[in-house]
């Protein structure tokens, strides 16, 4: 008995190590919460036991009881809404492919323990006039106030790092990406794992839905306490069979440049407005090269947002670009692309300008070079990040 409750205390010193750290990186607070009911337990564990008869007070907290987890004991099939849980694998103050790579791979181990197969879907398809609409506005108000939480490209760097783990990832194309994900996993009997109210509206519900998840002695495993089933408006009926989707081989990123002409791209760097320029149109020139390599014969119409100062706000760039012969670009070392480009990748950092911002537009300039290299050899975006960027 001693033995173990040295062991307990162990336990309850290094949960406490634990949570102190978590704080400090500044983890999301419904994970603080779940570390503080952990300990909260071993504590009211460790009290000495009533004698027999008494009433027990050794119990988990009420708020940690309501909390409706899902466990497996055979196989399981999840389809993540990818960008949804984006903030959870790439931290919006420090950008770090290589940090984002092992959160992935530590969510895909912990699965393979819980019996849980890990589907992964991000949204590549043609938006709605309304949604089209709120995203011009959040590009627009990302190149105005100069903040940029999330790295460009993420969809797809992080496509590779699932893929990389052995798991399916889904580019929808064919059809909406709700529906997309809703299709699979009604299809496999599965559960959608997602935070969006917008999976609740499907007819004849045939799959589970997870708002989140946490990982608990090296195991997956789902959450469900945010959804009330009974408010829901059934609107959208269950795609089958699944659409046909994209994979991480056959080029999303330029899925609308292939079939529309069409190269439409946001605010990468949270430096445009201060440094007067978007990092999407330095390398123009070298995407009219990766064109003429894949194939792509059409002229393209590329659209990005800059900052005007004669306006004093966002204007959006709209130029024809015709694919040209350009291998010369392509032909050697990649970051001496980036640096040809961006000659002020070597230099200093402006001054007034912080230096998370300045951390973030180096990483830019790298991913908007690196991310056509990639596209151009048939390469790993994301080992290509990880090789080379800062």
């Amino acid at each position: 008995l001693t033995h173990l409750g040295i062991c307990t205390m162990d336990e309850l010193r290094l949960k406490e190590q634990y949570l102190q750290r978590q704080q400090r990186v500044g983890r999301p607070e419904h994970e603080i919460q779940a570390i503080k009911d952990d300990i909260l337990f071993l504590k009211q564990s460790l009290e000495p036991q009533k004698p027999k008869g008494a009433p027990k007070t050794a119990q988990r907290p009420p708020q940690r009881q309501q909390r409706q987890k899902q466990r497996y004991n055979t196989h399981h099939v999840v389809c993540i809404d990818g960008l949804n849980f984006a903030d959870r694998w790439a931290t919006p103050s420090h950008w770090s492919v290589k940090g984002m790579r092992q959160k992935v791979k530590r969510l895909v181990k912990a699965a393979e323990r819980a019996n849980i197969q890990l589907i992964t879907f991000f949204d590549q398809t043609n938006k709605s006039e309304e949604a089209q609409n709120k995203w011009y506005q959040r590009r627009e108000k990302e190149v105005a106030s100069g903040q940029r939480r999330m790295p460009t490209g993420m969809a797809f760097l992080l496509g590779w790092a699932f893929y990389e783990c052995n798991c399916e990832v889904h580019y929808s194309y064919a059809a909406d990406c709700d529906d997309t994900i809703v299709a699979y996993a009604a299809h496999l009997n599965g559960t959608v794992l997602s935070q969006d109210s917008d999976f609740l509206r499907y007819r004849g519900k045939t799959f589970d839905l997870a708002n989140d998840y946490v990982i608990v002695r090296g195991r997956l495993e789902l959450i469900s306490d945010r959804w009330d089933w009974s408010t829901r408006v059934e609107t959208r009926r269950i795609l089958d069979p699944p659409p046909a989707t994209l994979g991480v081989h056959d080029q999303p990123a330029f899925a609308s440049v292939r079939d529309e002409g069409l190269y439409l791209r946001g605010a990468p760097s949270p430096l445009i407005k201060r440094l007067g320029y978007n990092p999407h149109g330095r390398v123009a020139a070298l995407r009219a090269a990766v064109y003429w390599r894949l194939g792509i014969q059409h002229e393209v119409t590329e659209v990005y947002p800059y900052w005007d100062k004669n306006t004093k706000w966002v204007e959006w760039a709209e130029e024809v670009v015709t694919p040209r012969q350009g291998d010369f670009l392509l032909n050697q070392d990649p970051m001496e692309i980036v640096r040809q480009v961006f000659p002020e990748r070597s230099e200093e950092k402006p001054a007034g300008v912080s230096n998370e911002n300045w951390k973030k537009h180096v990483f830019c300039m790298d991913c908007v070079v690196l991310e056509l290299v990639a596209l151009a050899t048939s390469q790993n975006f994301l080992a290509l990040m990880c090789q080379y960027a800062a």
